[in-house]
């Protein structure tokens, strides 16, 4: 009988095997011949292209076995496929250079293992577990290079791959099935080949069976943030032992944390990017998740949880990336997001690189495209607190001024936007200035922000709605209280002329406002010179809550911005005077609109003189000028705290005045009053006489936005340490050559042949005339408010807050004196509306589950 001789390699295999009726026995480890073994390993490694042959070997063999154990499921069928695996488990195991020779052999012995062993009518956790073990130490031994240019390792990693993700739905009775394939998905992604460019291919088929466990448990997952910051390795589970649910779902988040903690940006873009459309479609032709609790919500948190820290800005720019595209299948999405986002920064994760301009941005654009849609959506309101958490989550000091700049062009865009509906850019104005609320209402703000910040918005002065302008006032209005409640004011030079550029621009627009259609004002308003469409300035009516509520925001700028709120809202008081000194009668209307500008202006100036220490115009604003406005009294409307468009405020109706007399307030008096305060002149480089021509320049419109644009301030004049300046009674010591204003000098020069130098006017002898002896006499017998002798008393006692016990130091010009804690009193008729604002706790649950306190 002729004998056919076998290969070398061939026989090595084949010696691997236990005898035909030992194979039963070898239950329940399912051993191959160990000494057989090392040698088909030694073998095997002297040259790794020898593994080709043992794998066509292994690929055969594997194959039979697996048809037979498929016909007749038993041990003895069961037992050649075991030792098969374990045969090719030593293989990887011990030949770690020819794992690239192995691959097909890889590809094809455990698909047919996996298919086998977990098809719906055949489970076997045995098979499972060993053709699962042989997976995870192939793919730890890979080389990221093989991943990236090996199509044959690549092909077989993602084929094993999708049988593992199979073998889940496959055998979904049997939580063995999932801790299994979990175990081998764990491999991949504590492998150095998960980080290659094959990630999203990887993740791909790894998150939605690692989301689908947790999500099925998250109802018993309370105690998901007690894991330990680096989860024990996942074991593969043997078919002695038994699992349960939740431990599943304690797998798939192990499987998640490890994840996350080898991501860095790029790659954990695309992990939350897959999440989320998982979380919208989780299988073909099923309904989003959004709707169901607030898993994806504590899903999102938790993602920003355990990324690194040097990549965790990527999940809210994810998310507000995600906003961006709506979704009609659920309602709740958005507000899911929204939701997701106010865990993330209220719970104070420390993220680095957080790009706050970019999601400040984000948020603006979403809750615009949500007005135009639906004025009444949910989700406005949601936007609006995210809006206020993201301002909780200081980053640099700026911040804050820097999202009052950022909102600057979108006010302007929606209000200068013809196209849309007068109630849409209602609503779109309002909610963009309920964002800025938010974010000085934000707890735990301490960041200054300078007045240039709100460079832009006065022109909200002049919207045809009134709801409009009083949201603008309050909004405004609770900046300045912020800044207050700071201890800091506006004195030093250089962030005086920061500030004018803004104060003069809104004092110009609040002119326009307080002067509309009276007579006089319509001629000296050029249409051309405000950026607001014509429609809307016809169309512009003020209102008495429009003067109350611009009462208590320029009565805080003076306390706030001292020096340049007098420099830029006097010479406009002076033009507002101007206009509404005429007698008015007839028209009732045209009567409480002329007495509720001069109430503006006086109580304004009596604020300054307060403020600058001079008791003379202080006496004669409170017994010559206000007594004739004593009984107008207009309502404050009051903020709601959430964000609920404001109704129309009614217009000026009858009252209790038929006429207006011609105005008694004379300007010169107050003008030189003003500027004889040494405090002011300290403050603004400036002395009297020039001071005073500063105050009586003639004022328009047009040289107010002038004005604005040049952050323009008078000129400063020489100041001489032993000059003394004139005081509030009495005349200088020191006497002063005549200056110059700028306006003076362009005159001068425009006329060469005139060598006429324009002298400063003598206001004391003119004053001396106004006001007699007697008048005097009564001021200082009948007056009833004391000035201290230094102005800051008067600053110190207006800096008083609850909520900060520390204050700023003394202005360098002011000199010690004890603070007083009361807080200011609003002149007559004229109380501070108080909006409270409340920050919305974030969500109880997600953040009990997160273990952060609420």
């Amino acid at each position: 009988m002729l004998c056919i001789p076998k290969a070398n390699h061939q026989k090595l295999f084949e010696d691997c095997y236990p005898a035909v009726k030992a194979l039963a026995g070898t239950a329940p480890e399912y051993r191959p011949n160990s000494n057989e073994l090392g040698r088909l390993c030694y073998y095997a490694q002297s040259k790794p292209a020898k593994l080709t042959k043992v794998g066509r070997l292994l690929t055969v063999r594997a194959a039979a076995q697996c048809r037979a154990f498929r016909a007749a499921p038993s041990d003895k069928t069961k037992a050649p496929l075991m030792i098969t695996l374990g045969i090719l488990k030593e293989l990887v195991a011990t030949c770690g250079e020819g794992h690239v020779y192995m691959a097909p052999t890889i590809r094809s012995v455990l698909t047919e293992a996996l298919q086998v062993s977990s098809s719906p009518t055949l489970w076997d956790a045995d098979v499972n577990a060993r053709a699962v073990a042989v997976f995870a130490i192939y793919v730890e031994s890979l080389e990221p290079a093989d991943m990236e240019i090996d199509d044959i390792v690549s092909r077989t990693v993602l084929d094993v791959l999708a049988e593992l993700r199979q073998a889940c739905a496959s055998a979904a009775e049997d939580e063995r099935a999932y801790v299994n394939s979990l175990a081998g998905m764990d491999a991949i992604v504590r492998a150095p080949i998960f980080t290659t460019s094959a990630l999203p291919r990887l993740h791909g088929l790894i998150g939605p069976c690692v989301l689908q466990r947790i999500h099925a448990s998250y109802s018993r997952l309370d105690g998901t943030a007690a894991l330990p910051s680096e989860p024990s390795l996942i074991e593969i589970t043997p078919s002695t032992q038994s699992t349960s649910s939740e431990l599943t779902a304690n797998v798939a988040l192990t499987v998640l944390h490890h994840i996350l903690v080898v991501c860095d940006a790029v790659h954990l873009r695309t992990v939350v990017q897959q999440m989320l459309a998982w979380i919208d479609e989780p299988d073909q032709g099923r309904a989003p998740l959004w709707d169901a609790g607030e898993w994806p919500v504590w899903l999102l948190a938790l993602v920003a949880q355990w990324a690194p820290k040097s990549s965790r800005y990527v999940v809210p720019h994810t998310i507000v990336d995600a906003l961006a595209t709506p979704m009609e299948r659920s309602s709740l999405r958005e507000t899911r997001l929204l939701q997701a986002l106010h865990v993330i920064l209220a719970n104070k994760t420390e993220i680095v690189g957080l790009n706050v301009t970019e999601m400040f941005d984000g948020h603006v654009h979403f809750l615009l495209a949500h007005i135009q849609r639906d004025a009444q959506d949910p989700a406005i309101q949601a936007t609006i607190e995210a809006v206020g958490h993201l301002a909780s989550h200081t980053v640099y000091t700026e911040q804050l001024g820097d999202f009052v700049q950022q909102m600057t062009p979108h006010l302007q865009r929606v209000q200068q936007d013809e196209r849309l509906p007068a109630d849409t850019q209602t609503v779109s104005l309002c909610a963009l200035l309920y964002c800025l609320h938010s974010i000085f209402r934000a707890p735990g703000g301490a960041l200054h922000v300078p007045l240039s910040s709100w460079a832009g918005t006065e022109a909200l002065l002049l919207s045809p709605s009134s709801a409009v302008r009083a949201t603008y006032l309050q909004v405004l209005l609770v900046y300045l209280q912020y800044e207050q409640s700071l201890g800091l004011h506006v004195g030093a030079s250089d962030t005086l002329s920061e500030s004018l550029e803004f104060l003069h621009s809104l004092a110009a627009h609040m002119w326009i406002l307080a002067s509309a259609h009276l007579p006089g004002a319509a001629d000296a308003l050029d249409p051309a010179l405000v950026h607001v469409p014509s429609v809307q300035l016809k169309n512009l009516q003020s209102a008495p809550s429009d003067f109350v509520l611009l009462r208590g925001v320029l009565d805080l700028l003076v306390i706030v911005a001292p020096a340049p709120a007098t420099l830029a809202l006097v010479p406009a008081l002076f033009g507002l005077e101007r206009v509404a000194s005429a007698p008015a009668m007839g028209d009732l209307l045209l009567v409480h609109q002329t007495l509720a500008c001069r109430w503006l202006v006086g109580g304004l100036l009596a604020q300054m003189c307060a403020v600058w220490q001079s008791q003379r115009g202080v006496d004669y604003l409170h017994y010559q000028v206000l007594p004739s406005v004593q009984a107008i009294q207009f309502p404050a409307p009051a903020l709601p705290e959430r964000f609920q468009l404001m109704s129309e405020l009614p217009p000026f109706t009858s009252g209790p005045y038929h006429q207006a007399p011609q105005s008694p307030m004379d300007l010169v008096v107050v003008s030189d009053a003003l500027a004889a305060s040494a405090a002011l002149q300290s403050m603004t480089y400036v002395d009297h006489a020039t001071l005073q021509a500063w105050f009586l320049r003639p004022w328009t419109v047009r040289s107010g936005l002038d004005d604005a644009r040049s952050s323009a301030r008078p000129t400063w004049t020489r100041w001489a340490a032993s000059a003394q300046p004139r005081t509030a009674e009495g005349p200088p010591q020191v006497s002063r050559g005549p200056s110059m204003s700028v306006s003076q000098l362009r005159m001068a020069l425009a006329n060469p042949g005139s060598g006429a130098m324009p002298e400063a006017p003598s206001t004391l002898s003119r004053t001396d005339t106004m006001i007699s002896e007697g008048t005097r006499g009564r001021f200082r017998s009948r007056s009833h408010l004391k000035v201290p002798g230094d102005i800051s008393n008067l600053l110190n006692q207006y800096s008083g807050s609850q909520e900060h016990t520390a204050t700023a130091p003394a202005p360098s010009w002011a000199s010690e004196a004890p603070s007083h804690d009361a807080a200011p009193s609003m002149p007559a008729g004229t109380a501070a509306p108080s909006m409270p604002v409340g920050t919305a706790a974030p969500l109880s649950n997600v953040a009990q589950q997160l273990g952060v306190k609420p």
